[in-house]
């Protein structure tokens, strides 16, 4: 075996095509039997169907019970078992883009955390976020996109900013080039 020292650029055509043969493997997973992590737990209901969502390298967990502790317990499984599978095909989970929203109606006082045993016998913490980011789109407890519509208006107001820059009736662009 011969260890690659290089790579594909971000943004490469095949890098989507690469990333989704990569990645098959860990969504097949979670299809062919995708509460088979749960079966030791006594759970009082059944949640729903843990889905691992997938773009490039992104992934999201989700999964829904009315208990927040049994959702942490099953998310803490899943996340050990998605570890150990990338761990087996040489990748590593980037810990300072871990994220984790309960969306609940009400107080969200006291939402539990994830605890997760680290294979050097360390606790690592997943704490609750204010916002998860997800493909570009900012979501919030209640799902109003509140962060989102900032963002997205701050980023129109640089733009127009910089468009009024370039219309400059004395230094800017001529009226053909605008």
């Amino acid at each position: 075996m011969t260890k690659v020292e290089n790579g594909i650029p971000q943004g490469s055509s095949i890098s989507l095509i690469l990333a989704s043969f990569y990645s098959a493997g860990l969504l097949d997973l979670f299809e062919k039997n995708p509460n088979s992590h749960i079966q030791d737990l006594l759970l009082p209901d059944d949640p729903t169907t843990t889905i691992l969502f997938m773009y490039i390298d992104d992934g999201k967990l989700t999964v829904s019970f009315k208990s927040l502790e049994t959702n942490v317990k099953i998310l803490s499984l899943v996340y050990c078992r998605v570890n150990q599978w990338l761990q087996k095909a040489g990748l590593t989970l980037d810990k300072d883009k871990q994220e984790l929203m309960h969306y609940i109606q009400g107080c969200l006082d006291g939402s539990p955390a994830i605890c997760l045993l680290e294979e050097d016998g360390s606790i690592s913490t997943i704490s609750i976020s204010s916002t998860v980011q997800w493909l570009g789109v900012y979501f919030d407890r209640k799902l109003l996109f509140n962060k989102h519509v900032t963002k997205i208006a701050s980023r129109a107001e640089a733009t127009i900013a910089n468009i009024s820059i370039l219309a400059n009736t004395t230094q800017g662009l001529s009226h053909y080039y605008l």
